[in-house]
């Protein structure tokens, strides 16, 4: 502060750890779940990924932009990604990624018809039953301040706040 920054944004990571096999997921009649096929449904995807985080303050990603950062060699392993389908449409996504800490759910979204039916829970409760099965019992994310609807949601799914990180942004000048 003294140097001038202001507080802007605060995050809270939440974690969901398993001691006992996640319970299976039922999905609603017209519902199921499957694995993201690269190259098929990248377009898709990006759409309900950025219908679901659209907001007047957040700056649309292009969809080159968000594969080169969500389909990284290195980490992307499509059997972790989940598509809730209806009638050969993707309503939902869970995209996670399995890192040496645990697991980490970097996007979910679900398209705004489609929210509040439990589509986001489940996709979530699929994917910690994936990662308890492949023997990582702590899955992660992080949630924006600005979304405190968000942040209940994960604590309804079973998830709890583990930190908070704070952020402070200055403004610079062109020299």
């Amino acid at each position: 502060r003294d140097a001038g920054f202001v507080p802007g944004s605060f995050y809270h990571q939440m974690e969901f750890v398993a001691e006992t096999p996640p319970a299976q997921v039922v999905w609603p009649d017209g519902v199921r779940v499957r694995i993201f096929q690269p190259g098929i449904d990248d377009e898709a995807v990006h759409q309900v990924i950025e219908s679901a985080f659209a907001r007047p303050d957040r700056p649309p990603t292009s969809l080159d932009a968000w594969r080169e950062h969500m389909l990284r060699a290195d980490i992307f392993e499509p059997d972790l990604w989940f598509l809730a389908v209806a009638d050969d449409t993707i309503i939902g996504a869970s995209l996670a990624f399995n890192y040496d800490t645990g697991g980490w759910v970097r996007q979910l979204g679900v398209l705004p018809a489609w929210q509040g039916k439990g589509i986001g829970a489940r996709l979530l409760l699929h994917t910690f039953g994936r990662f308890y099965t492949r023997g990582v019992n702590s899955v992660a994310l992080s949630v924006d301040s600005k979304r405190p609807d968000a942040h209940r949601f994960y604590q309804r799914v079973g998830m709890t706040q583990v930190r908070q990180y704070d952020e402070y942004t200055i403004e610079v000048q062109p020299a």
